[in-house]
């Protein structure tokens, strides 16, 4: 796709750089430079750029932090039940490792989630968003089997982003041990409460969580925006590292 807009797009091509005089990069060598810049984390540091550009324009988060995760999922894998018993013990089956061109197109990385009646097959992006202007300010990556509070306090700042010192999140990521390292952190938690067996949530508790839902469920509409960039295709890639970049560049 990204080849056929070069030739295609006049915008692209002046973009770029590129003339009349000058030869255009096929699918492949986009991939492997794609793939060197992988290799020396450069998703990391152009972030981080983004992010400084950001701040010398004057745009700063406002409104609070929301954090959440969403799928994002890749080719399905066919494997046998020893296989994927293998796997899931974090090796690599020798019918694998036999054959080179098999190993290459099986991702070994990914895992299986349901969620309701869905199965999901594939990774999970926890971006740090602000609730004003929606922006991502910060982000992780998983595997899909991840729970989504697993991450969320290394995707949180360290500290508030000024104004963002209200920490909004859904009922998955309530608990003790999240709410008093928030605190401490200089946050205050806006998480809604989660209802439990012979311990319904009370009218005042359920108020409480659709107010905090009016302003978390700012972060569904990135991720609204991710799924219609992606046309709500797959990932095609292999492995974590690869997800994780492709994840940075065409999602965030």
């Amino acid at each position: 796709m990204t080849e056929f807009f070069i030739r295609d797009r006049k915008t692209f091509q002046e973009f770029l750089g590129i003339t009349v005089y000058h030869t255009i990069p096929d699918a492949k060598t986009i991939w492997l430079f794609a793939d060197q810049m992988k290799k020396v984390h450069l998703d990391e540091i152009l972030f981080g750029k983004f992010l400084e550009m950001l701040e010398s324009k004057g745009i700063k988060p406002q409104g609070g932090t929301l954090v959440d995760g969403t799928f994002v999922e890749v080719p399905k894998q066919h494997n046998t039940k020893e296989e994927n018993a293998q796997i899931k013990k974090g090796e690599v089956p020798k019918s694998f490792e036999n054959n080179t061109h098999k190993l290459a197109q099986k991702d070994c990385d990914a895992s299986w989630m349901k969620k309701g009646d869905a199965s999901f097959f594939g990774y999970k992006n926890h971006p740090c968003v602000d609730a004003v202007w929606k922006l991502i300010w910060g982000y992780g990556v998983t595997t899909a089997k991840v729970h989504d509070s697993v991450p969320y306090l290394d995707v949180l700042p360290a500290k508030p982003l000024p104004g963002c010192a209200d920490a909004y999140a859904d009922s998955a990521y309530s608990g003790k041990d999240i709410a008093t390292e928030i605190l401490k952190r200089g946050y205050e938690p806006q998480i809604c409460e989660k209802g439990y067996r012979n311990k319904p949530l009370t009218e005042e508790q359920k108020a409480s969580n659709c107010t905090k839902n009016k302003v978390r469920c700012r972060i569904e509409h990135v991720f609204g925006e991710q799924k219609m960039r992606m046309k709500n295709e797959t990932l095609r890639s292999i492995g974590f590292s690869r997800a994780k970049f492709w994840i940075a560049f065409v999602k965030q």
